[in-house]
C-alpha cells in the first residue's frame, strides 16, 4: 500500500482510495494478492493466507452515502469469496 492510499478497518480491511478508476483498484488488489502468494511460498506456516476483495467506485447518483458504497463493495467481495469456495469444494 502506497503512502497516498488510506487503510481503515471495517468488516475486515477497507482501502479507501482518493482516485480513481476500476483498473487502478484492480492493480492494487493484484499487487496485494502477489505479496500474499509470495509470503505463502516463503512461510513455513501450516496454512495459507488468502484475500477476497470487493470494491466499488462511488457514484453519488447510485449510492446513498458511504453505506451504499460499502454495501456494494461487500456484495462484490462475498461473490468472489463464494466463487473461491466453489473451486475448493
Amino acid at each position: 500500500i502506497y503512502s497516498q492510499e488510506f487503510l481503515a478497518f471495517f468488516k475486515g480491511f477497507v482501502l479507501l482510495l482518493e482516485l480513481t478508476d476500476k483498473n487502478t483498484v484492480k492493480k492494487i488488489i493484484s499487487r496485494i494478492e502477489k505479496n500474499l502468494d509470495a509470503w505463502n511460498v516463503k512461510s513455513e506456516k501450516p496454512f495459507a493466507v488468502s484475500l477476497s476483495a470487493g470494491f466499488a467506485v462511488y457514484n453519488p447518483d447510485v449510492h446513498k452515502g458511504f453505506a451504499g458504497l460499502f454495501k456494494e463493495a461487500d456484495s462484490v467481495m462475498f461473490k468472489e469469496k463464494n466463487m473461491k469456495w466453489k473451486v475448493l469444494t
